[in-house]
């Protein structure tokens, strides 16, 4: 997992899109009220041990969203798609089906 995010970071302009998605988070106070709008069956997938925004705020995401299905990955990070694809695909396909 380290040498896939270092191999990223080394990428041409890799730089800049890091930037961008850190500067996107100030406008997290704008989006997070507007998740109460959202109107679809939404999946959120979480890892338990996600450093960046750890399993705690997951609490929050779920009683806004209306139609919200929770999943938490075990021993999984910010990229619970990266560290455990089986697991994460297998919840995908069930949610989608």
């Amino acid at each position: 997992i380290v040498d896939g995010f270092i191999q990223r970071m080394l990428m041409p302009n890799a730089k800049y899109a890091f930037l961008s998605t850190i500067l996107g988070l100030k406008n997290s106070p704008e989006i997070t009220p507007k998740l109460e709008l959202i109107e679809i069956p939404t999946l959120v997938i979480w890892g338990d041990m996600d450093p960046v925004i750890p399993i705690k705020y997951a609490d929050y995401f779920v009683q806004k969203i209306r139609d919200c299905r929770f999943y938490q990955i075990a021993n999984s990070g910010h990229t619970p798609y990266v560290e455990d694809p089986k697991e994460f695909i297998r919840i995908v396909l069930e949610f989608l089906k």
